[in-house]
Formats: structure tokens, C-alpha cells, sequence
């Protein structure tokens, strides 16, 4: 395997773990300090999180997405139908 592939598959073996410690800390710790945390976590120095995230905000949307589109594959199709049904109130 040649050294540019080496890199690469770190680099997303370290952001998927980033996202995996992100997704499954508490959602009321990502104000201060969450930073921290999840770089402990992740093995990673505080810093560096940032190589593979531009801001705390990328970081929670893309954990945010991952969650989503889970949900979304697991799910079974809703037979609710996306309009409802007029109601028929009267006249005023």
C-alpha cells in the first residue's frame, strides 16, 4: 500500500472515530469544554480535532447527518400520508 493511501485511510480512521466519540457523549456537553473532552476521548490533542473538523458547529452537523441518515435507513415507510385530511368545521 503506498504511503498517500496509508495516510488517507488514518486521516478517516480518525475522523470517524472523532464522530463516533461526538455521537455518543452527551448532547448538553458541547458547549465549553466538549472540545477537550472529545479529543481525550478520540486519543487526539485538543487541537487537532480541527484538522478534521473546520469548527465545533461542522463537527456537531456531521454527526448530526450520520444520526439522521441512520434513522432514516432504519425506519419502516410511514403509511401516515404526508397531507392531512381537510376537516370539515362548519360555517362560522
Amino acid at each position: 500500500m503506498a504511503i498517500a493511501q496509508v495516510r488517507r485511510q488514518l486521516i478517516e480512521d480518525t475522523h470517524k472515530r472523532v464522530l463516533r466519540v461526538t455521537r455518543i457523549s452527551s448532547p448538553r456537553r458541547m458547549g465549553g469544554g466538549a472540545d477537550i473532552l472529545i479529543a481525550s476521548r478520540s486519543g487526539l490533542a485538543t487541537g487537532s480535532i480541527y484538522r478534521y473538523f473546520d469548527s465545533k458547529v461542522d463537527l456537531c452537523v456531521q454527526v448530526l447527518a450520520q444520526v439522521s441518515e441512520r434513522e432514516a435507513r432504519s425506519s419502516p415507510k410511514s403509511s401516515i400520508p404526508m397531507e392531512m385530511p381537510r376537516r370539515d368545521w362548519g360555517t362560522p
